[in-house]
């Protein structure tokens, strides 16, 4: 298969690093990241553009993103958000590259909760909803924003004065039944045929800011299968969408909204073997789709990582073995994986160590291969790990003792990092 070229836009979103993640490690693909901030993008994708101008300006954007397309010989975009992928549906015939996502008319109904709620108004599993406050005959309701993004400005409404309040803020509200069950996303793939190819249905049961940051896979019921394919039925989507019900008071699932994009959370199937992301470029391109899912229950919980950039210029990279390569006598794995990021990068890597044993028979009992490392010094103790740095071009160190690290950070005046310090040396991407 030929190199494709894909860009993400905006690429530093939650959406915009799950299509990173799914996408990063496939050959034939080669991924550009866009973005109107300089914000988490850098940290993550290898071919980085911040600062680019945003839709603010409709045809001023289009122009820009053109030519950057058109440089960067582009031949998919992934929209990273929501109005992006509207704005980029709306214009794609402007652009030199296709659009990844549903037509038009699709992620237009998709993007308004009224427009959606509008389209399925007689389909029993649809909430009900309120064109006016004068309607409402039954008290909590729940209020949300008709075009939004996340749970910002959703809420339950306890009585009429509270409505008439929050509707004074001037947002354009829907109104609609309260929904006190459990909440679920399921996220869909349907290729250019038409035809609904996967349906995964999972538990949000933890969310933050509207988005799920802890969510298992689940059997897919057969009520919302059907609600599923109806909505597959009825609106034409193509590539990966996904919906979200929840369970009213007697325990029935309701449509709560629906997206014409990938999901955050996606990584959960993405990780049992569906990378929607990859099936959508494959559909794009004409290739068989097939789906490949292992049987087993999976949880994913999201929390914050940390990514750095480090302004240092090294060459040679230093490195003790016991309780560093080590950790309690087994192979350390993300001290191994950054060994192997430094001899892509061409680095020297040099171990430097005082173990008792045999260093030569430990490193094959733990299959580390000795050709890892340009030089090996096993030192006796009264050697001291300073000088013998010093020695080489550009160094760093790492150690995991403070005694060590000071002397050759006093001898060889170079940076020094203890084993909780070397993830700012990694590279991820």
């Amino acid at each position: 298969m030929k190199q494709t070229n894909v860009l993400v836009y905006p690429a530093d979103t939650e959406i915009g690093l799950e299509i990173n993640n799914a996408l990063k490690y496939i050959k034939s693909i080669n991924l550009v990241g866009l973005s109107p901030t300089d914000r988490h993008g850098s940290y993550v994708y290898d071919d980085f553009t911040p600062n680019f101008p945003d839709p603010s300006h409709d045809q001023r954007f289009i122009d820009h993103l053109s030519q950057f397309l058109q440089y960067k010989q582009i031949d998919f975009i992934f929209p990273a958000s929501d109005d992006l992928a509207l704005f980029l549906s709306e214009h794609e015939a402007e652009l030199p590259a296709t659009v990844i996502g549903s037509p038009l008319v699709t992620t237009r109904i998709a993007r308004s909760k009224r427009k959606t709620y509008t389209y399925f108004t007689d389909y029993n599993w649809l909430p009900r909803y309120y064109t006016s406050p004068a309607a409402i005959d039954t008290y909590p309701v729940f209020i949300k924003p008709d075009i939004g993004a996340g749970s910002e400005g959703a809420r339950m409404i306890h009585s009429p004065y509270e409505l008439k309040n929050a509707l004074a803020e001037n947002i354009d509200y829907l109104i609609s039944d309260y929904l006190p069950g459990q909440e679920y996303t399921i996220d869909c793939f349907t290729d250019r045929l038409g035809q609904l190819r996967f349906a995964g249905f999972r538990e949000r049961r933890r969310t933050k800011n509207g988005i799920s940051v802890n969510a298992t896979n689940l059997p897919l019921p057969a009520e919302v299968a059907n609600i599923a394919n109806e909505l597959n039925k009825q609106l034409d989507f193509r590539g990966a969408w996904f919906f979200q019900v929840k369970k009213d008071r007697d325990g029935n699932y309701k449509l709560m909204e629906i997206a014409t994009r990938i999901a955050g959370t996606m990584c959960l199937y993405r990780n049992q073997g569906i990378n929607l992301p990859l099936l959508c470029v494959l559909d794009r391109l004409h290739q068989p789709i097939k789906i490949q899912q292992n049987q087993f229950d999976l949880e994913v919980d999201r929390a914050l990582s940390n990514k750095f950039k480090l302004n240092i210029d090294y060459q040679t990279v230093l490195v003790d073995f016991d309780d560093t390569i080590t950790r309690q006598e087994k192979i350390n794995p993300l001290l191994m994986y950054l060994l192997y990021q430094f001899q892509n990068e061409h680095k020297t890597i040099v171990l430097i160590t005082r173990h008792a044993h045999d260093i030569q028979a430990t490193l094959a009992q733990l299959s580390i291969s000795q050709h890892l490392f340009h030089e090996i010094h096993h030192l006796q103790n009264a050697e001291c790990k300073g000088k013998i740095t010093a020695q080489y071009p550009q160094p760093i160190f790492i150690d995991d003792s403070f005694g060590e690290r000071q002397t050759v950070l006093e001898q060889a005046n170079c940076p020094v990092f203890d084993v909780s310090a070397i993830e700012s040396l990694v590279k991820w991407y």
